[in-house]
């Protein structure tokens, strides 16, 4: 839901609708699926937020979700799911190990799953995996990441916090602060919410 707030917020600003208008806007239906690859048997096609995380058919709100989780040959996405599944066979033999990357690509070439994608791209798609497999490179790679993510993060906020204030003496309205401030700092509207919620001193 928090995607599907997210991806409407850009159509509004990229189709410039007014959401102040009192005439109803004109929004793309949405539909959602997952990929599902784990080892795990699944039945049901269809999952929603009322049956399998509230428990409660009479719920004011639903979300329903398909589920993709078949292999097939003739599909890309069920390829996909092959691969996936040849690839968790391996590591169960070899490990996280470069020979386990190998094996699930020699395997897919051979049935020819994603076979043209593979051809082209072995070296590349055996070192993305053998990065993946390297635990500690990815977890040094995550901390580094997140100490950037950090400082830039409060740059970030200062401006924020200094644009807030601003709203505030100039007698901006709330609800124009937070549009300002998503638009300015390429925030979603609940983000926006919270930083002015913070930031907006009385």
């Amino acid at each position: 839901m928090l995607y599907l707030s997210e991806t409407y917020y850009e159509y509004i600003h990229d189709h410039e609708l007014n959401v102040y208008s009192s005439r109803k806007m004109e929004l793309p239906e949405p539909e959602f699926y997952v990929i599902y690859t784990g080892a795990q048997r699944i039945d049901r096609e269809i999952i929603s937020l009322r049956e399998d995380f509230w428990n409660n058919p009479d719920a004011k709100i639903d979300l329903q979700v398909r589920v993709i989780h078949a292999e097939d040959k003739s599909d890309v996405i069920g390829q996909y799911i092959i691969f996936c599944h040849v690839l968790d066979g391996q590591i169960k033999i070899h490990g996280r190990k470069k020979i386990a990357a190998e094996e699930t690509i020699r395997i897919c070439q051979d049935r020819e799953v994603l076979k043209r994608y593979l051809d082209g791209r072995k070296k590349e798609v055996i070192g993305i995996m053998t990065m993946l497999f390297d635990q500690n490179y990815a977890v040094k790679a995550a901390m580094k990441e997140y100490g950037r993510e950090q400082h830039k993060l409060g740059k970030i906020e200062g401006k924020i916090e200094n644009t807030v204030e601003m709203c505030r003496e100039f007698g901006v309205s709330i609800a124009e602060a937070i549009t300002m401030l998503a638009g300015k700092f390429s925030l979603t509207q609940t983000e926006a919410a919270e930083y002015v919620r913070e930031f907006w001193k009385n």
